[in-house]
């Protein structure tokens, strides 16, 4: 059976988002290989849960790997993957990974 990865609704909306920055600023070609490059990761995140840095400073369990110029932040579990964010690396992940305190 093929490893399975999830979208969070914010995932979903930060894909959306970004693809449409991407279509803006360097064209529909862009932006359609960087989604392919991100559903590539996503599925070797997939095949590879650990593959990730260890984020526990921003939630419990959380994973990050890189893709271009984007982070991808996810949850590994016993039968998938979550995947929670991907966001900027100029973003300050405060905003989007506030913190309780």
């Amino acid at each position: 059976m093929e490893p399975e990865y999830r979208l969070t609704q914010p995932a979903m909306q930060d894909i959306q988002d970004i693809s449409e920055y991407l279509a803006e600023k360097a064209g529909f070609t862009q932006a359609e290989a960087f989604i392919q490059k991100l559903n590539a990761q996503f599925t070797r995140i997939a095949r590879f849960p650990k593959l990730g840095r260890l984020r526990d400073d921003l939630q419990p369990g959380c994973r990050m790997l890189f893709v271009d110029r984007y982070k991808i932040f996810y949850l590994p579990s016993d039968r998938s993957i979550e995947i929670l964010r991907i966001v900027s690396t100029y973003r300050d992940l405060s905003t989007v990974f506030p913190s309780d305190n």
